[in-house]
């Protein structure tokens, strides 16, 4: 069990002990049950229950060897959020958030499942409802254009990351367009990047799935271009002198490119934008 400082630099570590639960005091609880201040010294054990899936300071918890419930009221707080604080997310360390109680919870469990490579969690403000959505009240992009991929498999079609990168991306490159945009992609919940990839790994167009696609992050885009170069020429240009650190696909590299037939654009940060030629 190592901590670090804000800087990477060690501050203390633990032999023969991993992290459980992380205390408001700075401290951590280990899986052997010892508790450790902020300056990684023991300061006592106590006896963990398995505690309930949306358990709390005051909730509900098993014993081992029993399936009866018990009420549990842990000698310490938990660091906040809630259910960043325990090993594997949450109280039953599986890596989805505690903190949904709706169809997202279950949304959440594909991103390790396909191996998405990150976990989005409940209280970000990119997790947005068809019913509370920013693209609802712009008849631009509506949320069902904007999550159309999902709506069409049928995976959570009310549910969508749409992060403000690309909804105000998508509106700028519109109004310097000048003419409507057609949207064929943006969000993908990772179920539907596998069926997506598979798709288009049979059909030939693909040639190794993606499951790390800016579009699980809902900051991607693909507008349509209609297999005309001029069309794909024009919108790159726009999009590149509107966000000079943006991330497009090209039409052609070394390793590959999009085809005519769309144009890709994501505004991930631009240190993960590594390939040269997405950033011409």
């Amino acid at each position: 069990m190592i901590a670090f400082s804000s800087s990477g630099n060690v501050i203390w570590s633990v032999p023969n002990d991993y992290p459980q639960i992380a205390t408001a005091d700075g401290g951590v609880i280990g899986a052997s049950g010892i508790t450790y201040d902020n300056n990684g010294n023991a300061t006592g054990q106590i006896a963990l229950p398995i505690q309930s899936w949306t358990g709390g300071e005051s909730g509900i918890a098993y014993q081992y060897g029993s399936v009866d419930q018990t009420a549990f009221t842990p000698a310490i707080t938990y660091a906040t959020p809630d259910f960043s604080s325990f090993s594997g997310a949450n109280q039953s360390g599986n890596g989805t958030s505690a903190l949904c109680h709706d169809l997202r919870d279950q949304l959440i469990t594909e991103y390790p499942q396909y191996g998405a490579g990150f976990l989005p969690v409940c209280f970000s403000p990119d997790f947005v409802a068809s019913s509370d959505s920013g693209g609802d009240s712009d008849p631009d992009f509506l949320f069902s254009v904007l999550n159309q991929d999902d709506i069409q498999y049928n995976d959570y079609p009310s549910w969508a990351i749409l992060k403000s990168s690309l909804l105000n991306g998508l509106e700028a490159i519109y109004k310097a367009y000048g003419q409507p945009l057609t949207v064929t992609s943006a969000y993908r919940s990772p179920m539907v990047q596998y069926l997506v990839d598979k798709k288009n790994i049979e059909a030939g167009k693909y040639k190794k799935p993606s499951p790390h696609s800016q579009h699980l992050h809902g900051d991607a885009v693909d507008i349509r271009t209609s297999g005309q170069l001029m069309t794909w020429q024009t919108l790159h240009d726009i999009a590149r002198k509107l966000y000079p650190n943006g991330c497009i696909e090209p039409y052609a590299s070394p390793n590959g490119g999009s085809t005519l037939d769309h144009i890709h654009i994501d505004w991930r940060p631009w240190s993960q934008c590594t390939n040269p030629y997405w950033r011409q």
